[in-house]
This record gives structure tokens, sequence and C-alpha cells, in this order.
């Protein structure tokens, strides 16, 4: 393969290639594997003399040129969808960014303060404030470093008994203390005592101007800017060719906008039709308005599945992420029967030359829409996750907040709006400086354990991340949506089929087991139920059911947290429901009947209450918009709720 040809293909399956100081570097979402970087080793000194040879030509349509200076500059795509959404208090708490470190050794307090205000002089982001015009627009406004004090707080609690719940109290108070975006700082940080040789530095941001890979490089360039003044000269650090504003303004430039007509092609095709809305069937009535209280579950994946799935992912020239990726699409098929979902994935952003050092918003998210049926297998699903990735990854330059403006889904204020479910997967090689243990002229730096942020800006989000010998699963969820129960079985159930799937790759994915340890104790109260003798073909399923309470009265027919309700119960209640609706409401054979109500036995006896009257049923769900809701009473002519 020539060598041209070998950088495109790095490309299709998300893998990045270029030069930075005559130094070849890599830059990936997801893991690459091992045989492909064993290639990138032997074609080194090709790769470097091809792309030395396409830097010296003339400049691409794509270089991000700086921005003429200017009292304000626009917003980036994604800031401006950062902006509404920060404009009620919830939003804006929301995306706050914390992160703190443990420091072991004698901290020199002013020096670490004098490498904050260099970093900060550094980057303009991070005196960046957001103000409208005269024309009532939002801009960003960069202010001078001597207009912009940001001091650093000091807090004594060496005299406190209990550390840990202290440090846990701050950092919940830092997740909770609203941002003020027009007058700023966006900034946060304070430094805490724990004793004579113990510190703990918090550091918060608005996502406005920052990602995760911004948490890396402020923290690491406070400790290189600490390390120099320590040692008695200015920091040496790399001049930096592009700030934020030039970033946000190249976005909106012609060329840009030209290229990105290009990309959304592609994604336009892909999300053509209907739009499919994913509702796993244990979550909660879902709040009207979106959200953001949230917990975490961490949990180890299976050593032997996972080792069977990076072989079968080598096998088929994939990466680990698609497979994990297709698992999940698996699972959820199992849970809902749907065959085509769409999930989203988050993207660094910052494939141009210079950004990779910079602290901005520059992550994207890339919305996956997977079709696939029933009687494909998980080989099948397994390769057209391939597909969907290798696509997304090259025309990941779109932006997600500009694809939403096209496709004008139906807006629904309890939602995000093309998906709901975020899954990533953070590599060892991309892990954070802090989450090693790193010594900077005497001080040893390390995370608390345990500090998690609080909030969910999806209703799931998985993270799967790389740890010592194998892979632990991160889920991070909302706690008016799921449950730590819910999710917990979700887990056991992924575990389930995942190990089936890779134990016999070419089965159904409709026969694929998958049901858990938990689970399977939870149907503990349905074994042994007396199996009916062969059944006419045509009955229909009220009769199945009526059947069944006949031969099992005081079999358990559902189960409701600690409530027992058996067939008799249920069959009697369903008939009191179905005489109600003949008799008093006049409800004819044929007729639907609009159903609304919380998960319990009393909705199971609603349903076949109205099946038993002749009559369909239409779900309702009281958390949907008003509008929504006339919408399908109107359409179905639905006369009775």
């Amino acid at each position: 393969m020539e060598t041209a040809k070998f950088i495109l293909y790095l490309k299709r399956i998300g893998v990045s290639v270029s030069l930075s100081d005559g130094q070849l570097r890599l830059r990936a979402e997801q893991d690459i594997p091992e045989l492909v970087l064993a290639e990138v080793r032997e074609r080194k000194p090709a790769l470097i003399a091809l792309l030395s040879e396409k830097l010296d030509q003339a400049g691409r349509a794509d270089v991000i040129i700086p921005a003429p200076e200017q009292e304000s500059y626009p917003l980036s795509h994604a800031q401006q969808r950062f902006w509404i959404l920060s404009q009620s208090e919830a939003g804006s708490r929301a995306y706050n960014i914390p992160g703190v470190l443990l420091f072991e050794g004698e901290l020199d307090i002013a020096v670490f303060s004098r490498a904050l205000d260099f970093v900060i002089s550094r980057h303009e982001s991070l005196r960046t404030v957001f103000r409208q015009n005269e024309s009532g627009d939002i801009r960003q406004y960069i202010l001078p470093d001597d207009a912009f004090p940001l001091p650093l707080q000091i807090f004594d609690l060496s005299d406190e008994t209990n550390h840990e719940a202290a440090l846990t109290a701050m950092f919940d108070e830092e997740q909770e203390t609203v941002f003020d975006l027009e007058s700023g700082p966006l900034l946060r940080t304070r430094i805490v005592r724990l004793g004579a040789a113990r510190h703990a530095f918090f550091y918060t941001m608005h996502h406005i101007i920052s990602d995760g890979w911004s948490l890396v490089v402020l923290t690491r360039e406070i400790i290189q800017a600490y390390n120099c003044y320590k040692q008695g000269h200015g920091p040496v650090l790399p001049s930096l060719p592009l700030q934020y504003k030039d970033y946000a303004q190249w976005q909106h430039s012609e060329q840009q906008q030209s290229y990105f007509l290009q990309q959304e092609e592609y994604w336009l095709q892909q999300f053509s039709g209907p739009l499919p809305v994913l509702e796993l069937p244990f979550a909660k009535r879902r709040p009207a308005l979106r959200t953001f209280r949230g917990a975490s579950l961490a949990r180890p994946l299976s050593t032997p599945m996972l080792n069977q799935l990076k072989d079968l992912c080598v096998k088929e020239e994939c990466t680990l992420f698609m497979g994990l990726l297709a698992g999940l699409n698996a699972l959820f098929f199992k849970y809902t029967g749907q065959e085509d979902i769409i999930l989203g994935t988050p993207v660094a952003g910052r494939e141009h030359p210079g950004l990779e050092d910079q602290i901005g918003l520059y992550i994207n998210s890339l919305a996956l829409r997977t079709r696939f049926e029933a009687s494909d297998s998980f080989l099948s699903l397994l390769r057209k996750e391939k597909t969907v990735l290798i696509n997304a990854y090259r025309h990941q330059a779109y932006p997600y907040d500009k694809l939403v403006a096209r496709l004008t889904p139906p807006k629904d204020t309890g939602r995000q709006p093309l998906f709901d479910i975020l899954v990533g997967m953070q590599n060892q090689a991309s892990a954070n400086i802090y989450d090693r243990k790193a010594i900077f002229d005497g001080l040893l730096v390390s995370v608390p354990e345990g500090m998690r942020t609080a909030g969910s800006h999806f209703d799931v989000s998985f993270t799967f991340v790389e740890a010592a010998g194998g892979l632990e699963l991160v889920v991070i969820y909302n706690t008016d949506i799921f449950n730590d129960r819910d999710i917990s079985d979700l887990f056991d159930c992924y575990q389930e089929l995942m190990l089936h799937a890779v134990g016999d790759p070419g089965q159904r994915l409709s026969s694929l087991s998958w049901i858990g340890a938990a689970a399977q104790q939870q149907l503990e109260p349905f074994s042994g139920i007396h199996q009916l003798p062969q059944l006419p073909a045509a009955m229909m399923a009220p009769d199945l059911f009526e059947a069944q309470a006949r031969a099992t009265p005081e079999a358990v027919a559902l189960v409701h947290g600690s409530r027992k309700v058996s067939y008799r119960e249920l069959n009697e209640a369903a008939n009191r429901i179905a005489h109600y609706l003949r008799e008093k409401q006049q409800v004819k054979p044929g007729q639907l009947v609009g159903l609304m109500g919380e998960r319990s036995p009393e909705l199971v006896s609603g349903l076949l209450g109205i099946w038993k009257a002749g009559a369909g049923y239409v779900p309702l769900d009281a958390g949907y918009p008003e509008e929504r809701i006339v919408h399908m009473l109107t359409d179905a002519g639905i006369r009775l709720v």
C-alpha cells in the first residue's frame, strides 16, 4: 500500500497522523490495534517524509488563520448551544467542569499562584466572557491581563479531623456554584491546606470555555510553569500559534462553511426519514423538563470476555470500541426490540495542527445511527458498526449543533435533540497526567479517590476506561429517570450478552442470551408455572391470559417493588375495568382508548381490561409535552383516557 493510501486508511479507522516539531504524532478517539501500530512504526520514515512535503506546500483551505484584532468575536457552534443551555441556573450549574489534585510535599503557594497567572495570561479562553453587543448578538469578549485578577483562594482545613469528608463537601460545592458568563471569571481555583506538607488544589471551569482535554492542558502547564519558577527561570513552553477566538472565527468563514456543506450531505443522508427514539422499558416517567441530577456506577468487565472480544476485533480489523459499541446496540435491541438506534459518542475535535495544547471547547459529538435486523448475527452487527464509525470519523468535522439545526427534530424539553445515551472510551494513552502519580519539583501529585461529578447531561453515558489489566465500565445516569438497581441490572445483562456474543459471534441477535444473575433472581417467583396444554393458534392475548389465570390462579403474575400480584388478582382487576368500559363508557370493539399512568400493577390491569373490552390501548406518558399528547389523541381519534 502506498504511503498516501495508508494515511487515508488510518483516517478511515479513526486515526489521524501529523507532524509536530519533526516528530510523528498519532491521535485516535479510540484504541489503536497493535497490528496498525506495528505498521506505523515500520512506515515511520516514509510517513515523516510525505507529511513534511505536504507542510512545505501552499496553505490548505482548512488552515485556521488568526482572527484580526477586534472588540469581540463570534461564538463557535458549540458555544452557542452552551450559552442557551446555561440561561437557566440548573443548566448553567450542570456544565461546571470540576477537578481536584492532591499535593504531597512542600508546596510553595506564592510560586504556584505565579504559575497559575502565567497560564491564564497564556490562554485567552481563560479570560473570556460572553455578552450581548449593541445588535443583540451574543459575542465573546477577551479581557486583558490587568483587567482580569484571579486571586487564588486559600483555605486551611489542617485542623479538620475528617479531611476526606471536608474535601468531598468542597468538591460538591464547586459543582453547585454558578458562574456568571457575562462578568467572569469562568475559572475558579483554590488551594486547601490539609497539613504542613499536604494540600489540595481545586479548579473548576465552565464548559463554554473548556472540555475534558482542556483540564489536562491546564494542570500540565501549571506544573511545567511551577517547575520553571522553582528552578529560577521563566516558563519554557512552545508559543501558541492560535487562540480559541481564531477557531471560532474560522468556523464561520466562507471557506469552512463550504467545507461543512460537503460534509453535511453525508449526515443528512444518514438521518433521512423518521428518527428513532430509544426508550428503555425500565425507565421512570421522564420529567417534562430535562434535569441533570446524576449518580455513577463503575465495574470491571469480565477479563475472559474481553480477551475473546479483542481476538474477534483483531480478526475483523475492528477497534475494541467498535465491538463494545456493537454489544450495547445488541443489548438495547434486546430491551426494546428496536432495529434502528441512535447513540452518541464524543470526539476531541482537535484534528487541526496547533489545537493540541489549547484550552477551549473543541469537543464535538457524533450521532451514530445503526440499522440492523433481529435475524442478523452479532458478527454482522459488528461489521455494520465498523462501517458506521469509520464513516462518522471521516465526517467528524461537521458540528453536531449544525446537524441538529438542519434536521429540526421535534422539540422535547425532556430530551436531548438526537440521542439520550452517550458512549465513549478512555484509553491508557489518553488518560490524564494525574491519573498516574507524577513528581514535580518535590511534590507528589495524585487524584483523591471517589470524587465524581454529580451531574448527568444524558439519560445514561457509558465510558469504557482502560484500567490495570483490563477494562472498567463507568456509567453515569440521570437519577430522575433510572435508579441504581436499573443500572446494576443493565450492567449484568451487558456482561451476559457479551459473553454469549463473543463465544458464538455467528449467533442471531434474536437468540442471544442476555439475562444476568440479578435478572434471573427476579424471575425466580415465576419459575415452576404450570405449562398450559396445546391451545388454538388463533387465540388472542386476553384469552391466553385468562387460560393461564384459570390454570394457576395463585401463581405470581407480576412483581412491582415488594408487591406481588397473582394471576387471580390481576384477572379480577382487569375484568372490573372491562365491565366498566363496556357498561359505563359504552366502549365498542375496535375502539382506541388512551392509557396513562405510572408503571404499576394498575397499569397492567388497565391494559388487560381494555383488551378484554374488545378495544385497543394507546400508551400515553404524562411526561410528554402537552402538544405531543394532544396530537396523539387527535391523530388516533381517542375520546376516552
